[in-house]
């Protein structure tokens, strides 16, 4: 089943060129999916009495317009398959007038929040969702690697995790590896591209991220890619690659 949700961008998804931020987009698509496993019983509020709860492992996103302040567009948004332990929820927005304006994938794993651990995807929860075979992308997310001799003499930074970057499920929320990511770039690279200059977003989750962590942000440019890894005592947890 493919799931709709209407939005208009507002005044805080917005940059100096008032059009959506790339967090913002991703925002809108991972709300679409909030939204659409709310209607099948398994959203944000049902986290506290069923103990599951879904996790992203995975963002890839092409954008091909952003959209402008008080725009309207709606999102489509569809579970395209599940192989035991993981899912694979796919996107669409589309202006008002129905152009194309972005695209996503994602994976996702379902999880015990008591154990916090990974649990297996039955055919009722398939059957819950809808599987809907179309892919909104020209091709399955691959790994993003990390090459520890590749960002070794990368640009580096570090950053300390406060509240404010803290969710539900009690670790760094998953839209807020973005900022975290801006904030390790070089300024003239963060300045060139950050206003809609980056047209695709793929982000890597290994590991958790929690409150109070220092992380080693290592920052490198290659053919293109600007690719952020994030490491918390010398393990990557996070991949970030914009182009």
């Amino acid at each position: 089943m493919k799931f709709n949700c209407r939005y208009r961008v507002g005044i805080e998804e917005i940059g100096h060129d008032h059009k959506a931020s790339l967090k913002a987009m991703v925002t809108f698509l991972e709300d679409s999916a909030c939204w659409h496993s709310a209607t099948v019983g398994y959203g944000i509020k049902e986290i506290e009495t069923k103990h599951r709860a879904w996790v992203v492992l995975d963002w890839k996103i092409k954008v091909i317009e952003y959209p402008e302040y008080q725009e309207e567009f709606t999102v489509s948004t569809w579970s395209r398959h599940m192989d035991g332990i993981r899912a694979f929820r796919d996107y669409e927005m589309r202006g008002a007038d129905g152009r194309l304006i972005a695209t996503g994938s994602s994976k996702w794993i379902f999880t015990d929040t008591e154990r916090r651990r990974p649990v297996r995807l039955t055919d009722d929860i398939n059957e819950l969702y809808g599987t809907e075979p179309d892919m909104a992308m020209d091709e399955e997310i691959e790994e993003l690697i990390y090459d520890e001799a590749l960002f070794e003499n990368g640009y580096t930074t570090q950053y300390v995790v406060t509240r404010r970057d803290i969710d539900v499920n009690k670790h760094v929320h998953n839209i807020n590896y973005i900022d975290i990511a801006y904030d390790a770039m070089p300024e003239e690279i963060y300045s060139k591209f950050v206003m809609g200059g980056f047209t695709q977003l793929h982000i890597l989750y290994k590991k958790e991220i929690k409150l109070g962590d220092t992380v080693t942000c290592k920052y490198i440019e290659q053919n293109g890619h600007h690719t952020i890894a994030l490491l918390v005592n010398n393990k990557m947890h996070s991949i970030i690659d914009f182009s």
